[in-house]
């Protein structure tokens, strides 16, 4: 999740271009410019699409303050750089002593994100690179959630029967709905534990640590 929140990243972003706006209204513009960019599925992605989506959803949430070409230009650029970096994110806090703690029990653990190579970066500084067996990134293979063929992708990978790969995501819409029809098992994490609009769903990443029994050698 950004941390801290992308309407008081993009008000201090655009504040450097003496431009001033509240961030509760930019968390109300970017997130309808999100919700808006997110209602079709990209396909053929690479990390030229992924930067052009990114540069449409901040023009649909800001551009009305940035009417010269140059100006949006600068402050996108900005914005861009921006959340390069893991002090713009915050992990769940139980999130890091899970995995590791899953580790430890003998799971493979890879991670599956709707995102682009910016991210690699932000997982380094997270200090999450040395968790994770592989990191796959929707830029770098083509599609994204819920596409089955990302999910195809990783299982391909992995050298693992469908049944046996559980997937964890907070978006019934793309992590639900991509790995159900791809087989696995899933859990979408919700506030409220238990099965939601058909998902199954818990309360928190640490949850699985007593779902999870060790594995035997």
């Amino acid at each position: 999740n950004p941390y801290p929140s992308v309407g008081a990243v993009y008000a201090e972003v655009l504040a450097r271009h003496r431009i001033t706006i509240q961030a509760p209204a930019l968390d109300h513009l970017f997130s309808s410019a999100l919700q808006k960019a997110q209602s079709t599925i990209r396909e053929n992605l690479d990390e030229t699409t992924e930067k052009d989506y990114w540069r449409e959803v901040a023009r649909d949430a800001i551009g009305r303050f940035c009417p010269q070409k140059e100006k949006f230009s600068e402050v996108f650029e900005d914005l861009f750089e921006a959340f390069a970096h893991a002090d713009r994110w915050k992990a769940a806090d139980d999130a890091a002593d899970t995995l590791a703690a899953l580790k430890s029990r003998g799971y493979r653990l890879a991670l599956l994100s709707n995102a682009d190579k910016r991210f690699r970066q932000v997982f380094t500084e997270m200090g999450f690179d040395g968790l994770f067996e592989r990191l796959f990134i929707s830029s770098e293979v083509g599609y994204e959630k819920p596409d089955w063929r990302i999910f195809d992708h990783v299982q391909k990978y992995l050298k693992m029967p469908p049944e046996s790969i559980l997937h964890v995501g907070d978006s019934p819409a793309r992590d639900g709905k991509g790995a159900a029809e791809a087989g696995w098992h899933y859990f979408i994490i919700n506030s409220e534990p238990g099965t939601v609009g058909g998902h199954p769903c818990i309360s928190s990443l640490s949850r699985l640590l007593d779902l999870l029994p060790g594995i035997n050698p």
